[in-house]
């Protein structure tokens, strides 16, 4: 009897507030026209972590607004030394900044967020990248049929991952695509 799993890619993720259509992700950034000279990256995970310390280095003032925690669920230790590392480095590193709405500047883009500190704003000359996670595919597999629908809820229910993106339970191993 043969068996069939359904496959489903990611696509990356971009939070639903005004002027989102505004931002850039990791497709897009590769294709822009020149290089910046100062960029707002929203996100704390590694993407936003290994883009920020790129573009800095290539010389683009880079500022990151993380939302709560950099590299959330990764060992304490590497997280600070990332950190340090990113503002030795000249990123503007601000935790806890909420990014709200993304707009049109004179001469760029501007992200307004919320922080400790209440509304704050930031420029970016060339864009807004968001790297702000990826989510699921799923459209065309038949999950709105019903027949995928009951599978793919006990799947998602059921399989977790690791930091390594590492899928369980033990009885087998998955990794997923990206």
């Amino acid at each position: 009897m043969a068996m069939a799993f359904p496959t489903a890619r990611v696509r990356r993720w971009v939070p639903p507030m005004p002027g989102a259509e505004l931002g850039i992700t990791s497709n897009e950034v590769f294709h822009l026209d020149k290089q910046p000279s100062k960029i707002v990256i929203t996100g704390g995970g590694y993407i936003a972590a290994e883009f920020a310390g790129i573009l800095q280095g290539l010389g683009c003032r880079t500022t990151m607004l993380v939302r709560s925690a950099l590299l959330r669920d990764f060992d304490e230790d590497i997280v600070d030394g990332l950190a340090t590392a990113l503002r030795q480095n000249g990123v503007d590193l601000r935790v806890g900044a909420v990014v709200r709405e993304v707009e049109l500047a004179t001469g760029g883009y501007r992200a307004h967020y919320v922080d400790e500190g209440g509304d704050s704003a930031v420029e970016a000359e060339t864009c807004v990248f968001f790297a702000t996670g990826r989510a699921p595919n799923t459209a065309g597999l038949g999950l709105e049929e019903g027949l995928m629908e009951l599978w793919a809820r006990h799947l998602f229910e059921t399989v977790r991952s690791d930091v390594r993106m590492v899928l369980s339970p033990p009885r087998f191993t998955l990794f997923p695509g990206g």
